[in-house]
């Protein structure tokens, strides 16, 4: 029918090649009903039929094939993103639904010696990680410990961030490869620099030591984490574009931003406190003991108290939120 040809685009807007279409709609169908002067109601009964009958024809066609493997890469950077919408806007299910991805791939794609494979299908999990996975699985856990402050998160990513560097680390440019040290099938061993569809994997990893080196005090991931940023300097500068994940890196690394939330209250305060903050910050939270070199050097009383810390050093305890983000905008 003419009609439904025109709403669908065919020959137009939906011609693709060969005197074949992917139907599209072009007009929304209140303003086409109304241009051709005919009721909703009875276009769409139209409508319907017609996408019955296209759907039979369909169903004749050989389908396409289901890629329906999972993988670490992409389902690190779906944990950040639920955990950055929750973050803005509080929905309980987006961190539950993060927290049960990570605990999957934990449980289901761990290796024996503690690192991780790449996919799993079918219940099989096959072919060990390369750098993005690592990189990017790293942080996630880094982001779940900062929403829902439970430290074995954070242990966690710092134990894959030990296994990376002694597998991945390529001492003599200081850099890490994209395959780990063990894998012989290939003659050149990789290493991704710039960002492309998802982050470059040593920016990734970049970020995850610079983000543990605080949170752990540790000296050595904050170092390792600077000379790599030191040998892209000169390109940042040339094509920022491609290395917004090594900016972001290295202002962290300046910056060195963390909130520490301490004593009866403080994983409420913490929740409340990731919605007010800029979204690189790093905070940290306990209400009893921690086994986070920040948090546990920091006193535990009986009472909720606050610190501000930098590069700098840390800002005197308050008790208040507003006191918190008054001392941090006027640092």
């Amino acid at each position: 029918m003419q009609i439904l040809s025109e709403y669908f685009g065919l020959g137009k807007q939906a011609l693709w090649e060969d005197g074949l279409n992917v139907l599209i709609v072009p007009e929304e169908k209140a303003a086409f009903c109304k241009r051709h002067q005919m009721e909703p109601a009875i276009f769409e009964q139209k409508l319907i039929s017609a996408k019955e009958k296209l759907l039979i024809y369909r169903s004749k066609r050989i389908a396409p094939a289901l890629d329906d493997k999972r993988l670490i890469s992409w389902n690190a950077l779906q944990i950040s993103a639920l955990l950055s919408a929750y973050e803005v806007f509080g929905e309980e299910s987006w961190l539950k639904q993060a927290q049960r991805t990570v605990a999957f791939i934990i449980r289901e794609m761990r290796q024996q010696d503690g690192g991780l494979y790449r996919s799993w299908k079918n219940g099989k999990a096959k072919i060990p990680a390369f750098l993005d996975d690592y990189s990017l699985m790293i942080n996630a856990l880094v982001h779940l410990y900062q929403n829902d402050a439970n430290e074995s998160h954070l242990i966690q990513a710092k134990e894959l961030a030990a296994y990376v560097i002694q597998n991945f680390y390529n001492r003599e440019v200081k850099l890490f490869d994209f395959t780990p040290k063990g894998q012989s099938d290939l003659a050149v061993r990789p290493r991704e620099l710039y960002d492309n569809v998802i982050p470059s994997s040593n920016a990734a990893m970049c970020m995850a030591l610079v983000k543990l080196g605080i949170l752990f005090e540790d000296a050595s991931f904050l170092k390792m984490a600077e000379e790599m940023i030191d040998l892209q300097k000169d390109t940042m500068l040339k094509h920022p574009s491609g290395f917004s994940h090594w900016a972001q890196a290295l202002m962290l690394l300046e910056q060195q931003a963390l909130v520490i939330a301490r004593g009866p209250g403080a994983l409420k305060a913490n929740k409340k406190l990731r919605g007010k903050i800029p979204v690189h910050m790093l905070t940290a939270a306990s209400e009893t003991d921690s086994a986070i070199p920040s948090v546990s050097d920091k006193p535990l009383t009986n009472r909720l108290q606050f610190w501000y810390c930098d590069r700098m050093g840390c800002q005197r305890p308050v008790e208040h939120l507003d006191e918190l983000i008054s001392g941090m905008q006027s640092s």
